[in-house]
Order: C-alpha cells, then structure tokens, then sequence
C-alpha cells in the first residue's frame, strides 16, 4: 500500500513533464499560443509594475537622505543591495500564487478550448460536434461559469487557511502553517487543471472532488509540482497551458470512469 501510495504520488509531476510535451502536437499547439501571449504580457506588466514601484521607493528613500551624514547614505547604499535581494526573493514567492491567480482567471475561456483539443488527441475521439465558432463559445462560457464554482469552494478555505498560517508564523508552530497552505495550494490547483476536462465532459464539481479525493495522492503530487513551477520565472509562462494539458491526460487516464462508459 506504501507503494501504491508514493508510485502515485510521484505519477502527478509525470503528467506534468507530459503536458509540456503536449504543447508541441501540431494539433494543440494553436490553442496553447494564446494562453502563452496572455501569460509573456501578464508577466512582462507584473514584473514592471513590481520592479518600478520598489525602484521609485528606494529612489525617494535616497533622496530623503540627501544631506544627511556620509556614514548614513553610505549604510542606506549597502542596504539598499540587500533589500534588493530580499525584493527579489518576495517577488519570487508573490509569483507563485498571484501570477498563477490571474494568468488562471484571464485564460479560463481559453483553457477549456484547449482541454478539449488535448482529450480529442489523446484518446482519437472527436466531438461530433465540431469545433464550430458557436461549439468553441459554449466550452468557454461553460469554464467561465464553472470557475465561479471552484471559486466557491477554494476562496473560503484559502482565506481561513491563510489567516490560520499568519497566526501560527507568531508561534513554534510556524511552519506548520507553511506546510498546509503549500499543501492546500496543492490540492486547489490540480483541483483547477483537472476541472476543464471535467467540465468539458460535464461531469459535476461534486463528482470531480469525490474523484479527487479518493486519488488524494496522485494530485497533491500534481498539484504541488505544478505549484513550484509557477514560482520559476519564465517558466510559469508556459507552466498553465502545460498543467491543463497534463490534467487532461490524468482525467483521461484515471478519472470520470461514469462519463466513459
């Protein structure tokens, strides 16, 4: 069982390094572009809007200085180096979370256009439908709705587990608090890559979260290498498009047996 247990938990970055992969088929690829540009210009305007901020503070500090004993502003010089390494290191950790919250919520429409095309590849089944213009806007008004409903149940546990770990940093217990919410990021992103698929196939959130946690191991593994990839700069850019690729190939491989059969 031990076995089972840490096989599948190590199955979850797999499908990631799949997803990857998955974004080069010549038939997914045009429905990864767009979510690719939408991450370059989110990451591009983020890390301008941080970079300049924290360049303007310090520029002020320099100048409130001015004038004061040569001992001060040489200090102020000093530790203004690390405080740009500090900068840095915060930048590094706000990534992980904020640019995986936005880049998520700009491209839900396109994500679920994308899920589709990955579970017609994967599994050679191709919606009779046809991936017609009013098909396309059905599947993206159907994700947009749908992340109204994962939001309601993330939100609320996200706020009371945030407030739990800032008052657990106070105490010995502090890194208690940073283990549940890495682990609580974890579960909510895997929960979030896994449900385009899920809802393109319209199986209920309830019936995707019972599905979850009956295979709790394989998505915490997938959710938490998902989670450290997103604090990499860069790599995050292309890190959503991927994890929502290697969702669907773990739904395909391991999830919705009712809606298959």
């Amino acid at each position: 069982m031990v076995t089972n247990a840490i096989g599948s938990t190590l199955s979850g970055p797999g499908y990631l390094m799949k997803g990857l992969k998955l974004l080069s088929h010549k038939r997914i690829r045009l429905f990864a572009i767009v979510p690719v540009l939408i991450n370059i210009l989110l990451f591009v305007w983020l890390t301008t809007l941080a970079v300049n901020g924290f360049d303007s503070a310090m520029a002020w500090m320099d100048g409130w200085l001015n004038g004061w004993p040569a001992w001060i502003q040489w200090f102020f010089d000093f530790l203004s180096w690390l405080l740009w390494a500090a900068f840095v290191v915060l930048l590094l950790i706000v990534y992980a979370y904020t640019f995986t919250l936005f880049s998520n919520l700009i491209g839900t429409p396109f994500y679920g256009l994308l899920a589709e095309r990955v579970q017609e590849v994967l599994t050679g089944r191709v919606d009779e439908r046809g991936m017609t213009f009013k098909r396309a806007t059905e599947i993206a008004i159907s994700a947009i709705k749908r992340t109204f409903t994962m939001l309601a149940y993330t939100l609320p546990r996200t706020i009371g587990i945030g407030l739990a770990a800032l008052v657990l940093l106070f105490t010995p217990l502090g890194f208690v608090g940073s283990i549940i919410s890495f682990l609580w990021g974890a579960w909510s992103l895997s929960l979030e890559y896994l449900d385009y698929t899920s809802d393109n196939n319209e199986q209920s959130f309830p019936a995707l979260l019972e599905e979850c946690r009956q295979q709790r191991n394989r998505c915490l593994g997938f959710g938490a290498s998902a989670l450290a990839a997103t604090s990499i700069p860069v790599l995050n850019i292309v890190v959503a498009p991927a994890a929502v690729a290697a969702g669907t190939a773990m739904w395909v491989d391991n999830f919705g047996s009712e809606q298959r059969e």
